[in-house]
């Protein structure tokens, strides 16, 4: 928010200078312009030019490893064979305990974190659990737990077995030597620049161009191009709601059949059990709007306030488990139009991303 107050200011500045014709207010406002945008620009020029830098999943030995600029770990993946019972063969309320007992036997051991890879290309569905530790841990104990996950998944009638080689993601990778080029060209330019007296412009272009260089020299192993759009979960509205058995059966039907006729789409999901604390910030802040709705009569952040109690009293005396959500989708533009209105539909509002590392990161990077 103060990020973008003084974004604004600034920009407000700039052209007041333009207008009025002074040079070095025009030259202060636009430099603190730059510095202000200047993260989201170095990160978008680093991308345009070189790539999009993301986590590689390698195999090695009998686990695979996420790996990071930053480091690596250790991880255990399984991949889903088969499913026994699928959606038309439940009834409402049996779909909606195997759907429970599914997240509660995922979700049973904190040490790990899941994130489910599902797609669908040339008309092969392919899903994979990827399973990854919060601390480094051994070959044998990331096998010994993906083993105690499959035989918990067994008698809810899901199949898997240790996966053999990495999933196949809509991630190419790209060699950014173009890319590079353009970067000491743009830095050149800037050189040139602030030679000619242009010191805000000059400035803010070496700034961006040698942190874009910078960064994509960091990131050189871990730059690809992806292929298709890519969509990230912006906001989860299905928290606040409670349909009915009926309800999510007949939504969980329409993406089955949604997701049987599309073709060339990869959703990957990360689900982590939320920290204790966040029920309590649930609570803290909805007693807060209510507090305000109260002093200021203000009927919408009554119902705002409501709203957060609701799911917060879920959560206390029902014992429902929060989650942490992280989602994204990488699809053709027609698969990627057609899960973006099946998602809003279910709560969960999907956009494209600007920068396209942050969401791939979110889902498949190091908890």
């Amino acid at each position: 928010m103060r990020t973008k107050l003084v974004a604004g200011l600034a920009a407000a500045t700039l052209i007041l200078g333009l207008l009025t014709g002074s040079r070095p207010l025009a030259e202060v406002s636009a430099l603190v312009l730059g510095l202000v945008c200047a993260p989201v620009a170095v990160a978008a020029l680093a991308e345009l030019c070189c790539g999009v830098p993301a986590p590689r999943l390698e195999k090695r030995g009998e686990a695979f490893v996420i790996s990071t600029p930053f480091g690596s770990r250790r991880v255990a993946a399984l991949e889903i064979r088969d499913v026994r019972h699928g959606v038309l063969d439940l009834t409402p309320i049996r779909h909606y305990g195997a759907c429970k007992a599914l997240l509660d036997t995922l979700l049973v051991n904190p040490e790990f974190s899941y994130t489910i890879i599902y797609g669908k290309s040339s008309g092969a569905f392919r899903a994979v659990l990827l399973m990854v530790p919060r601390r480094k841990l051994s070959e044998a104990r990331l096998l010994s737990a993906a083993l105690e996950v499959i035989k918990q998944l067994r008698p809810l009638g899901v199949e898997a077995r240790p996966l053999k080689e990495p999933p196949p993601l809509p991630l190419k990778p790209k060699r950014g030597g173009l890319g590079l080029a353009l970067l000491l060209l743009l830095a050149a330019l800037s050189v040139m620049l602030l030679r000619a007296g242009a010191y805000a412009l000059g400035g803010v272009l070496a700034l961006y161009s040698v942190a874009a260089l910078i960064l994509a020299c960091s990131a050189r192993r871990h730059l690809h191009r992806v292929e298709g759009e890519l969509l990230y979960l912006k906001a989860n509205e299905s928290m606040f709601t409670e349909p009915s058995y009926e309800e999510l059966y007949n939504r969980s039907r329409w993406l089955f059949e949604l997701l049987n006729s599309l073709e060339g789409y990869t959703i990957i999901i990360r689900l982590d059990r939320a920290p204790a604390y966040v029920g309590r910030l649930l609570e803290r802040r909805a007693f807060s709007l209510y507090e305000r709705a109260t002093a200021f009569d203000k009927l919408s952040l009554m119902v705002k306030a409501d709203r957060l109690l609701n799911a917060a009293d879920r959560h206390f005396h029902r014992r429902e488990a929060l989650l942490e959500i992280t989602l994204a989708v990488i699809a053709t533009h027609r698969a990627a139009k057609a899960l973006k209105r099946a998602f809003e539909v279910a709560g969960l509002s999907l956009s494209r991303a600007l920068l396209r590392s942050p969401p791939l990161w979110g889902a498949l990077s190091l908890p």
